[in-house]
């Protein structure tokens, strides 16, 4: 039992480095006018990436006033329309409740839906909520699967979370050297929980 409660406190663990993440792709200038013009006119005519740009937008409060609720608004219309991005980070907003209520049932779905055209950090989420449970049953298998699609794709966050669950016999079969592989490869790319695991094994 003791082991069965450390693992999945190390799953919540990894599952709470995805929190604060917004995942679509920021805009850089934050003039009001190419604000408008680049984002909020081309949305209205059902453009997904543009709705999906504004929803990130208001969302971190980029060129605007941050406002959660907007930010679901337009999300919402992207996701209808199979924005990948929109539905992963629809599913972030569901899954903390910002702008909407709470809901892991959705959030599971978004990401779901988000993994399935290939987005990685949408497959990360998606083995992270498989992980702990989270709108969905747990599942160390599903978790690790989703988990690989995302690492494959070089999501440090995946990479790390792959390496944990090798480390603990978490849906996959114990194995030190993957293990140290997956934080390699995490650590690479600048994670500092990765690094910080690999220091413990020098």
């Amino acid at each position: 039992m003791k082991t069965i409660r450390y693992i999945t406190l190390c799953v919540c663990a990894v599952a709470t480095l995805l929190e604060p993440l917004a995942y679509a792709q920021p805009p850089t200038h934050s003039d009001v006018r190419y604000f408008t013009y680049t984002y909020a006119i081309p949305a209205k005519p059902r453009d997904a990436n543009a709705q999906a740009n504004l929803g990130f937008m208001y969302e971190t409060g980029t060129g605007i006033k941050q406002n959660y609720q907007e930010a679901a608004k337009w999300y919402k219309q992207a996701a209808a329309q199979g924005n990948a991005y929109a539905q992963n980070n629809l599913g972030a907003l569901y899954e903390n409740g910002l702008g909407v209520k709470r809901d892991y049932k959705m959030a599971f779905k978004l990401y779901k839906q988000s993994a399935e055209r290939g987005l990685a950090i949408g497959q990360t989420n998606t083995g992270i909520m498989y992980g702990r449970g989270r709108g969905v049953q747990s599942s160390g298998v599903e978790a690790v699967k989703w988990l690989r699609k995302g690492a494959n794709q070089d999501n440090a966050l995946a990479q790390y979370a792959l390496g944990l669950c090798y480390k603990l016999g978490y849906g996959v079969k114990h194995d030190h050297k993957l293990a140290n592989y997956w934080y390699g490869k995490a650590a690479a790319q600048g994670l500092v929980a990765a690094q910080k695991e690999l220091k413990q094994v020098r």
